[in-house]
C-alpha cells in the first residue's frame, strides 16, 4: 500500500464518535494513488 494511504480520515471520524464496520473490506482505488517519482503520471 502507498505510504500516503494511512487511514487518517477513519481515525478522525472515530475520534468524534463515528461508527466503523467491516474495515477488513476497505477498497483503495488505484486511481487515487500517486506515483511519487512521476506525480503527473496517468
Amino acid at each position: 500500500m502507498a505510504r500516503h494511504c494511512t487511514g487518517d480520515a477513519i481515525k478522525m471520524g472515530e475520534a468524534i464518535g463515528a461508527a466503523t464496520i467491516d474495515l477488513e473490506w476497505v477498497q483503495v482505488h488505484p486511481t487515487g494513488l500517486v506515483k511519487p517519482d512521476d506525480p503527473d503520471a496517468k
